[in-house]
C-alpha cells in the first residue's frame, strides 16, 4: 500500500531549493502539491494559493498564442 507524503514535511523543502521547482501528485490529474517562490516568479504568479491543486496547463501556451507573439 502507498503512503501518503506529509505536506508538512515537504513545505520546508521547496524553499530550500535554489532553483525554479514545482511538485506534482504522481497520479493522474497530476495536480500541483507545491513550488517555491522561484517558480512562481518564473511563471508569473503571486502566490502559492492561486497554482496548488491545479494541474501545469495553467502554464501551457497554446499555438495561437505563439503564433501571436511572432
Amino acid at each position: 500500500m502507498r503512503r501518503p507524503v506529509c505536506s508538512e514535511m515537504l513545505s520546508g523543502l521547496m524553499d530550500q531549493v535554489e532553483k525554479p521547482a514545482v511538485l506534482v501528485d504522481g497520479r493522474a490529474p497530476y495536480t500541483i502539491v507545491d513550488v517555491n517562490q522561484d517558480w512562481l516568479n518564473a511563471c508569473s504568479f503571486d502566490s502559492r494559493a492561486d497554482v496548488v491543486g491545479r494541474t501545469l496547463s495553467i502554464i501551457q501556451v497554446t499555438a495561437a498564442a505563439t503564433w501571436c507573439w511572432h
